[in-house]
């Protein structure tokens, strides 16, 4: 499969040693070989289905119904509050999760992790769930 048009992407550079992700069943994801010729912009995934069905994506999709999950999971620990800090462009809800730990003050440091549900933010979406799960 050819993308004809990836040297037009908002940074071109990336898909050097880029591998695209592949499913035949949207949960499970591997990786393909992929070329990146700079030159003439196209991008080359190289994969013979081993099925009728495969669905190519630049990273995994992270789907809205995962992340509510997510905050709804975290929402039932003890040390997490949920709040709503309004609606987002589209209208959806904008949450925050507030995370309180229990250690003396000199031990405590601030983070923030920031991300939204868009389509350039998937590999920060990927991310969320292993940072809270420390919570």
């Amino acid at each position: 499969m050819h993308i004809i048009n990836a040297g037009g992407s908002s940074y071109p550079t990336a898909w050097n040693g880029y591998k695209t992700a592949a499913s035949y069943d949207k949960q499970h994801w591997f990786r393909v070989d992929t070329s990146y010729d700079s030159s003439k912009g196209v991008l080359t995934v190289q994969h013979t289905p081993q099925h009728n069905y495969v669905r190519y994506a630049y990273f995994a999709p992270y789907s809205l119904e995962q992340h509510y999950s997510l905050i709804m999971q975290m929402q039932l620990k003890h040390n997490v509050q949920l709040h709503l800090l309004g609606k987002t462009l589209d209208g959806r809800d904008l949450h925050m999760l507030q995370v309180s730990p229990h250690l003396p003050d000199r031990y405590l440091a601030t983070s923030h992790v920031a991300t939204v549900m868009q389509s350039t933010a998937l590999a920060r979406l990927w991310l969320v769930p292993e940072v809270v799960c420390y919570v």
